[in-house]
């Protein structure tokens, strides 16, 4: 049974595990440009998930990155666009 986590500590693992990958391949050279690239991205993500958190920003953590929840003044609530979640 997966065991739920907290958008922060979804993040922090997100943060451990990128940090894993660069000190994993900082050795392959020939795939190394495309890794970095690809560890650039996904701490560009984080940065700008941790932020938006910070800036209070709504975050649904259907998918990943987080999605921002939209507000709905009809329905007095912010909505996960992708799954409908209401806050």
């Amino acid at each position: 049974m997966p065991v739920a986590m907290n958008l922060e500590d979804y993040l922090e693992a997100a943060k451990g595990a990128i940090a894993r990958l660069k000190l994993s391949h900082r050795k392959r050279a020939p795939r190394r440009e495309r890794i970095e690239a690809k560890v650039q991205v996904a701490e560009d993500v984080l940065r700008d998930a941790q932020l938006a958190k910070q800036m209070g920003v709504h975050l649904c953590d259907c998918t990943w990155p987080p999605q921002i929840m939209l507000w709905e003044e009809e329905m007095d609530a912010h909505i996960c666009p992708n799954c409908s979640l209401r806050t």
